[in-house]
């Protein structure tokens, strides 16, 4: 089974399990419209099969993340909550950057460690700059950012940036980002997409445990690929 296919083995199952766990514990709004309710499933089971993709370093996950993106967009419109929707108005261009980035699959981008030299004055710089960009969209769709908002908002532009250039240590900024992503949206009335948050959570940590050991692999093969060469 390949890789896409497995995502969406994967992205049902996990779906299943959110949708049969708000339905067990009342968490779904009963008011909330057959629409809503299934744009929100649509938009749960794309995340899943995406990051499914992303762990394992396929570049599919870019063009399904894109649809995604496109549903929760639509999801945060409706729902009023406008710094949730300037993050998905910027992870687009993000997306395009990140498809770009990674290159093919048979030639991917190698997982490198964040270095505490100029890099990191770079990615807080670019992270400021894009939060900066989303918070001027924020208001002018009218929309109020509360200070869990704002930490979702910089904390997944920074988590994202560094995965698209194959850092390891996005994955601990993705951790604290479903952390307060499940209190902030089962507030908002999402159970799924709470539920969800938690999961990803633990996807997060698989993804830390996958990436490591490709970076381990690869030094590896670099360095008999030198011995040899000498």
């Amino acid at each position: 089974m390949n890789k896409t296919l497995s995502s969406f083995v994967v992205a049902t199952g996990l779906t299943a399990v959110s949708y049969a766990l708000g339905e067990y514990y009342k968490w779904i709004d009963p008011t909330t419209t057959p629409f809503m309710l299934w744009l929100e499933i649509f938009s749960v089971w794309t995340s899943y099969s995406c990051t499914f993709l992303c762990i394992y370093q396929s570049r599919i996950n870019y063009l399904i993340g894109a649809v995604s993106v496109a549903a929760l967009g639509l999801l945060f419109y409706y729902k009023s909550d406008f710094a949730s929707l300037a993050l998905q108005t910027w992870l687009f261009p993000a997306l395009l950057y990140g498809w770009f980035r990674w290159g093919p699959d048979l030639n991917t981008r190698p997982v490198t460690t964040l270095s505490l030299d100029w890099t990191l004055t770079a990615y807080a710089g670019v992270t400021a700059f894009i939060y900066g960009l989303c918070y001027w969209i924020n208001n002018y769709m009218g929309g109020s950012m509360a200070s869990l908002d704002a930490a979702i908002l910089v904390l997944s532009i920074l988590a994202q940036f560094m995965m698209d250039n194959k850092k390891l240590e996005n994955w601990f900024v993705w951790i604290v980002v479903d952390i307060i992503s499940v209190y902030e949206y089962a507030g908002q009335g999402m159970p799924i997409l709470a539920i969800q948050m938690g999961l990803f959570g633990l996807n997060a940590v698989w993804g830390l445990y996958e990436w490591r050991k490709t970076q381990i692999a690869s030094r590896v093969a670099l360095k008999n690929t030198t011995f040899v060469a000498s």
